[in-house]
């Protein structure tokens, strides 16, 4: 079973999309989700897989809550002989 990859993009400000919407969109990435109310989180799904983008601005808290979830999740699943998931990834803009 292939998992959803999740990709985190964090960028100076996730509220000013006109600095990286047009380049998403660009490449076939396609805006779904808008959550001013939450971190000023976008989400995008992938062009050709199955991707959930995840865009955060800089030094959001909830970039690290993700990371120690991931981690967590990990190293739980480890232990119940489960294949571990492939997910955040982090490309900083």
């Amino acid at each position: 079973m292939m998992s959803c990859k999740r990709i985190r993009l964090v960028v100076k400000d996730s509220a000013d999309e006109s600095s990286y919407v047009p380049v998403l969109e660009a490449v076939g990435y396609v805006l779904q989700i808008r959550e001013p109310d939450w971190f000023e989180h976008r989400l995008f799904k992938g062009p050709d897989t199955d991707i959930n983008l995840h865009v955060f601005s800089l030094g959001t808290s909830e970039i690290d809550r993700m990371l120690r979830f991931r981690d967590w999740l990990r190293t739980f699943l480890s232990y119940k002989n489960v294949e571990k998931p492939t997910f955040l990834y982090d490309i900083f803009i």
